[in-house]
């Protein structure tokens, strides 16, 4: 089955606006073009703030690896965002398989990450 890992993405109104017209005019293969569809349409959740225009995905247990040509797409925009534009956090299997970029803290959703310790019966 392979290493998977949870994803959230979180980014601003102009973030979002720029990645789809970048996606939908962009020259990549039409493979690569379907793939970002699928893996947009599949998300576990989503949801839209209708005021700032922002948007967040999350995907549970999902194969997100950067050298999988969508994956490398979507990285490489963000990789080119103010970082204050997005949030993307990437938890894996191992406990301290943690991986943040971006500083959209301020995001509508309140997405962070949780790490606690609790203590049962």
């Amino acid at each position: 089955m392979g290493y998977r890992n949870d994803i959230a993405l979180c980014v601003s109104g102009n973030v979002k606006n720029a990645f789809f017209d970048e996606i939908y005019n962009s020259k990549m293969p039409m493979a690569t073009w379907a793939e970002i569809q699928l893996l947009f349409a599949t998300s576990d959740q989503y949801q839209h703030d209708m005021e700032t225009g922002s948007a967040y995905w999350l995907w549970n247990r999902i194969k997100w690896n950067p050298k999988f040509p969508d994956i490398e797409a979507i990285e490489n925009f963000l990789s080119k965002q103010n970082m204050m534009d997005y949030l993307f956090i990437r938890l894996g299997e191992e406990y301290d398989d943690i991986e943040i970029k971006g500083f959209f803290w301020n995001n509508p959703f309140k997405i962070q990450p949780n790490v606690s310790i609790s203590i049962g019966a």
